[in-house]
């Protein structure tokens, strides 16, 4: 607690606690306010409350219960003394004991000796140890509804608690209930805050698994581009280097969005890395990957993906396709479709899933891009698709532009207007020197 600003309250006031027709004065007093609005967090707010409570009330103790917004029952945030961990663990429901009565009539109330009242629940002094005798007890209410209620227990001076005193708990606990609202509207920010840091240290963490592209391989020129709907997603590429100018391009999307995808994908990169360095044709490498996957058995999620591994020397293309959009060619002005007459299922679902690729010529100055299902399925406020039919023309489009990539997605993102994108996008684009 603030010790300090509560010493100088009282200090400034101790004239009026002994003449209770000041004492009604009390409840204009802005020190109460000041005091308990001395901190934002939570729990340091409660004690000071309590602490409040006790002083001002000259009683033995007091106590706090908040209602817990899941199941409406009410709980103690903060509790003192040696059985603390005993006591945070007792609830009360909305209309049990004494404070569930105040929480569920929204009426204070004292009552001079519990043993004679039948709302009175002795369960918190059978764990505490404590004896309660009389108390008064008043609800936490804001414009919007009842966060909790307050107790003073037990006077010192063994007397009733009066209607004076009632009120001015009233007070404390109007302020404290305006408190409590800004302390948690506070720490739900600062939770926020958090979380969107620590999300953007993961996308930063995630497009660091992303290559570089440019200058990357001198028989072809790469681009490549990933957004992702939300921080991290699940769409990615890889490009791997092999000898004799060999090149493996990859492009995949993981089923679902967000961290679990994109937790998937960063596995994903890795273990295909792994199976690039064991094996060289295409189809042992996404053989590989699948087993993997399939053995940790990901909560279902799967992925689709294209692998095409490029041979400058003999100019052929070895492709795997495995459940993902067919790879566009651009060649002489022309776009066509190259579909892969495997029909082979995403990775990462049957164990014993047979893979194979089908092997294309290429020529020089052809153009390849690979794509994930986000560019065609992208929708504008009509609720229109871009779809194949515009993909296609923005690729041919392309071909004189130095980042054909990001001429494609200016596309899409223009088509779709306010109504925005809703999934990842990533492409690759690689043009034959």
């Amino acid at each position: 607690m603030n010790e300090k600003i509560y010493n100088s309250f009282l200090d400034s006031n101790r004239h009026f606690l002994n003449d209770e027709t000041v004492l009604l004065q009390l409840t204009g007093l802005m020190e109460i306010g000041t005091i308990i609005n001395s901190t934002l967090e939570l729990q340091e707010l409660l004690k000071i409350v309590m602490e409040i409570a006790k002083k001002v009330m000259n009683a033995e103790a007091s106590s706090l219960l908040l209602v817990d917004e899941q199941n409406g029952r009410l709980y103690y945030e903060v509790a003192l003394g040696d059985k603390a961990e005993e006591v945070k663990k007792l609830h009360l429901d909305i209309g049990q004991g004494i404070a569930g009565w105040v929480a569920n009539e929204d009426k204070s109330l004292i009552v001079d000796d519990v043993s004679k009242d039948s709302r009175f629940c002795p369960d918190h002094d059978k764990t505490s140890g404590f004896k309660t005798r009389a108390v008064a007890c008043v609800p936490l209410k804001t414009k919007r509804r009842i966060v909790g209620v307050l107790e003073a227990i037990n006077p010192v001076d063994g007397k009733s608690f009066l209607s004076e005193d009632l009120r001015l708990l009233e007070v404390i606990g109007s302020q404290a209930a305006v408190a409590i609202e800004n302390a948690r509207m506070h720490g739900e920010l600062l939770k926020k805050q958090r979380v969107e840091q620590e999300m953007e240290i993961a996308r930063q963490i995630q497009k660091s698994f992303l290559p570089e592209v440019s200058l990357l391989c001198p028989e072809f020129s790469l681009d490549a581009r990933n957004d992702s709907f939300w921080e991290v997603g699940g769409d990615f590429y890889d490009i791997v280097k092999f000898p004799k100018g060999r090149i493996g391009v990859l492009i995949g999307d993981v089923s679902g969005k967000g961290v679990p995808a994109a937790l998937l994908m960063v596995k994903a990169m890795t273990d295909f890395r792994f199976e690039c360095t064991r094996f060289s044709k295409a189809e042992k490498v996404i053989e590989g990957l699948n087993m993997r996957l399939v053995q940790r058995e990901i909560m279902g999620m799967f992925i689709t993906l294209c692998y095409m591994v490029f041979d400058p020397v003999n100019k052929i293309i070895e492709i795997v396709n495995s459940g993902h959009p067919p790879v566009l060619r651009l060649r002489k002005g022309k776009v066509e479709f190259l579909e892969d007459p495997n029909e082979i299922p995403p990775v990462g679902i049957f164990p014993d899933q047979q893979f194979s690729s089908f092997i294309l010529n290429f020529e020089a100055h052809d153009r390849f891009f690979l794509y994930t299902d986000g560019l065609a399925e992208a929708r504008n406020s009509l609720n229109e698709e871009f779809g194949l039919s515009r993909l296609l023309n923005a690729f041919r489009l392309s071909e004189g532009s130095e980042s054909p990539v990001d001429t494609i997605f200016q596309e899409v993102i223009e088509f779709s207007g306010k109504e925005g994108i809703k999934d990842d996008l990533t492409a690759v684009c690689i043009s034959c020197l």
